[in-house]
Parts: structure tokens; C-alpha cells; sequence
């Protein structure tokens, strides 16, 4: 007997933005970085009866300050405020002003036809509009710093194909349709 696994199909696509702003400073400073943002997501399941999917979608950010005169802070917004510093060294105090939601989110989707989910979208019921992030970073030494954003944001699809005697018994009925369909424009 021939043991038949089913196949599948599978698309992941995947965008890195990463971009970063160098500065000097002379004397002592603060950095106050504030900004808004809609971290949406949508994943949506929508294939014929024959064919099972699964889908997830993710998003990611995170804010790093480095400098030459050791300092270390790391800031990944998670939507809990007070919450989201992995690193602060090198500076007196990293106080986080705003972390409304997060921006490090996966939202996944078992088989099912239809079926759809979502984060702060207005098309999953639940859209929270804009949000606002914000830092202060407090006792800035002399030197050189860089300020790098890394955002990530990916979509996996998976499909499990049916075995090719389904996909016969499909391809057998819309011939049949076919030939339906035909007799009776010959009839006309």
C-alpha cells in the first residue's frame, strides 16, 4: 500500500527597514524621541474547501543608543508602559513617556475557510487609531552617538495541496460542466 502525504505550498515574505541617525554631543544632554505610530496587522483565509491554509503575520521595532563613551540603551515598545528597556547604561535615568501599544506583535490563523484576525485594524473590529511612543533619556556624557531604528515585518502563508485524486475528481467536474455548458449552446 502507498502511503500518500500531502503536499503544501509555502510564501513567506519579509521587509527589514533599519535606519540610523549619528550625532555628536559637546556637553551633558537629553534625548527626547517621541513619535506616533499604527501598528496594524490583518491575516485572512480565504482558499477553496478543498484546499487548508494557514497564515501569520508579525511586526517588529526596537530603538537602540549606542555611543563611543559606552552607552547602552535599548528600547523595544511593547504596548506596557515602564516596561520595555532591555539596556540603560551610560546615562542617569530612561524613562518611558509613551508605550500605548506594542509594536512587537504575531497574529496567526489556524486552517479554516473563511476565517480572518487582526490587530489595530479597522477591518478586525478593533482599531485603536494612532498611538503614542515616547522616551526621554536623562545624563547624556560627551561623544559620539547613533540612534538606530529596526523595524521587521513578515507574512507566511502555508497551503496543503490536495492529492492529485481530488484534484482529478475537480478537474472531471468541470469538464463535465464543460460539456454541459456546450450541448446546450449547440442546442440554441
Amino acid at each position: 500500500m502507498l502511503d500518500r502525504a500531502p503536499a503544501q505550498s509555502s510564501t513567506n515574505v519579509q521587509s527589514n527597514t533599519q535606519f540610523t541617525f549619528t550625532f555628536n554631543i559637546d556637553t551633558g544632554g537629553t534625548l527626547v524621541l517621541d513619535f506616533d505610530a499604527n501598528p496594524a496587522l490583518y491575516v485572512a483565509v480565504n482558499t477553496l474547501n478543498l484546499i487548508g491554509a494557514l497564515a501569520q503575520a508579525n511586526t517588529g521595532a526596537s530603538f537602540a543608543l549606542t555611543s563611543t563613551n559606552g552607552t547602552s540603551v535599548r528600547w523595544t515598545p511593547d504596548g506596557i508602559k515602564g516596561n520595555a528597556f532591555s539596556s540603560c547604561l551610560g546615562v542617569t535615568s530612561c524613562t518611558e513617556n509613551n508605550d500605548d501599544e506594542s509594536l512587537n506583535n504575531t497574529v496567526g490563523l489556524p486552517g479554516g475557510n473563511p476565517v480572518s484576525v487582526g490587530i489595530s485594524d479597522a477591518r478586525s473590529g478593533n482599531d485603536l487609531g494612532v498611538s503614542d511612543f515616547g522616551i526621554t533619556i536623562a545624563g547624556l556624557q560627551e561623544g559620539s552617538y547613533s540612534l538606530t531604528l529596526a523595524a521587521t515585518s513578515s507574512v507566511n502563508v502555508v497551503q496543503r495541496v490536495p492529492e492529485p485524486g481530488v484534484l482529478s475528481l475537480l478537474g472531471a467536474g468541470l469538464a463535465g460542466f464543460g460539456l454541459i455548458r456546450r450541448r446546450k449552446s449547440r442546442k440554441s
